[in-house]
């Protein structure tokens, strides 16, 4: 049902609708207008009705969960209405999708759904057809009819994405795949190169002006030196609050979740109100870009003390490459702001306004390279295509000031595979030899030396094959539906009511 999957925030959400006085209304005037929907209608899909009563009942839930300044910008709330409306017709268009392949919801289906919410239950038992009613019209605002349809899309939701799935099948090999990646463990070592820090390096005047010519933009604005802001789930939910209902419920709600420490529970509501919130903050983090300098934002959303420099042309970042790489893409204008979105977080960059090259930027960056290439150079004696002889190398290497290693015991493969970035070849693996023969890493380079391998034992697949199969069918289960649902919206069309939309 469409509440139970709200969950625990559903009863806080009430309670901040009721309580703070949020219920807001599109306006609704008495003339009919384009396409001839009627002002009782917000806009379609497919042909079917969204009508002003639905779509307004699931834009309060989303207005409660927002901070009260928002709601005073019209293009959020005009995105936000766009984001509603969007969220309806996805339901209904998977709804139309499954009635098409003929799955169907009886009286006594609906019946057991709204007995078995938590919602209409009281001392574990379920409060009856009155209350029932009463609680959606008197609670809730909408009439028993609406929200039973919406029950009824629900359901339908469920029925479908069950129908897909039992085309679905896990095999065999993909099983052994899986068993051998989690059970097979490897000793490594991971060798890097030992920079002589007692070692002076100086430069001439001339060898630093012809680096400067020859290899330095030094332009006032030359794309290398940023000022960012970083915002993440606790940023986008600092005006939400944490009750202790809302911990109970999520805990009885989530009973898989592994750590049911109060702090830990609080961190993975925040978290899933984020998720419902992100759009929401990235129309609003845009909006600000397109705006204001980066100063009078960061001023605007009380960050000045976090705002932070970054140098693209540094090694050592401790912000992620793939980010960095977009910025460096961008090619910004001066004083220009712009949002990057990385996994969850968001970003707020703008080139730095006072950025220049001085001599000791110069000096630091001229002897970054030349480590930079002492690194290789002596990381890549290890890994020569042309000797055979690694395990004497490795030997040498763990006794010579010129590396430092760190071993690693009883490490699984689909942790090792996640350490380089990258899909391991299985009978690639070879005991007593440097890993591809490469070296990895970003700015701090590293070979590999596998010293031991401990195969999976297939005698034992049988133990964690119902575990690893099931585990594999939710997985693919969960992308398949997503990109199945991607290809029955982008088959749908959404008309808007003009008087609403314009």
């Amino acid at each position: 049902m469409i509440f139970e999957t709200i969950k625990s925030f559903f009863s806080k959400t009430i309670v901040l609708i009721l309580g703070l006085g949020l219920i807001i209304s599109l306006g609704v005037g008495s003339d009919l207008f384009s396409f001839g929907m009627s002002q009782k209608i917000i806009a379609q899909v497919d042909g079917e009705d969204i009508t002003v009563t639905e779509f307004n009942y699931f834009r309060n839930l989303k207005i409660s969960k927002m901070p009260k300044n928002l709601l005073q910008d019209k293009e959020l709330m005009k995105l936000l209405d766009k984001e509603v409306v969007a969220t309806i017709a996805s339901r209904k268009s998977l709804s139309f999708k499954a009635k098409e392949l003929g799955l169907r919801v009886n009286n006594s289906e609906l019946k057991d759904k709204i007995k078995n919410s938590y919602l209409f239950q009281q001392n574990g038992n379920f409060i009856g057809f009155k209350e029932y009613e009463n609680k959606v019209r008197n609670i809730f605002g909408l009439k028993v009819e609406i929200f039973e349809n919406i029950l009824y899309e629900e359901i339908l939701n469920d029925k479908l994405e069950q129908y897909v799935s039992k085309f679905l099948s896990i095999s065999d090999g993909e099983v052994i795949q899986s068993y051998s990646f989690e059970s097979t463990k490897m000793n490594f070592y991971l060798i890097k190169f030992r920079p002589n820090k007692s070692e002076v390096i100086n430069f001439t005047e001339k060898e630093i002006e012809l680096y400067k010519k020859n290899y330095l933009d030094v332009s006032p604005v030359n794309q290398n030196i940023f000022q960012a802001i970083h915002l993440d789930y606790l940023d986008f939910t600092k005006d939400i609050m944490v009750s202790a209902e809302d911990i109970a419920n999520f805990i009885a709600n989530y009973g898989d979740l592994e750590d049911k420490d109060e702090s830990k529970v609080i961190e993975a509501i925040r978290k899933r109100i984020a998720e419902n919130l992100f759009s929401q903050k990235l129309a609003e983090y845009n909006d600000l870009a397109s705006k204001f300098s980066f100063k009078v934002i960061a001023d605007k959303m009380n960050t000045q003390s976090r705002v932070e420099k970054i140098r693209l042309d540094l090694p050592g970042s401790k912000y992620p490459r793939q980010l960095l790489d977009e910025v460096l893409k961008s090619n910004f204008k001066m004083n220009e702001v712009k949002v990057f979105v990385y996994q969850k977080d968001i970003w707020i960059i703008s080139p730095d306004e006072h950025q220049t090259e001085d001599d000791d930027y110069v000096l630091k960056k001229m002897k970054l390279e030349l480590a930079g290439a002492k690194q290789e150079e002596f990381l890549g004696k290890l890994v020569d295509p042309s000797s055979e002889e690694h395990s004497s190398l490795f030997e040498a290497a763990k006794i010579s000031n010129n590396y430092l290693y760190e071993f690693n015991y009883d490490v699984k493969l689909t942790d090792f595979q996640d350490l380089i970035g990258q899909k391991v070849d299985f009978q690639s693996l070879k005991e007593g030899e440097f890993y591809q023969r490469k070296l990895f890493g970003e700015d701090e380079k590293y070979v590999i030396y596998i010293e031991r391998i401990r195969k999976a034992n297939k005698e034992f697949l049988s133990l964690d094959e119902d575990r690893i199969k099931q585990k594999l069918f939710l997985d693919k289960k969960s992308r398949f539906y997503l990109d199945f649902s991607r290809e029955v919206l982008n088959k749908s069309a959404i008309r808007y009511n003009d008087k609403y939309f314009n």
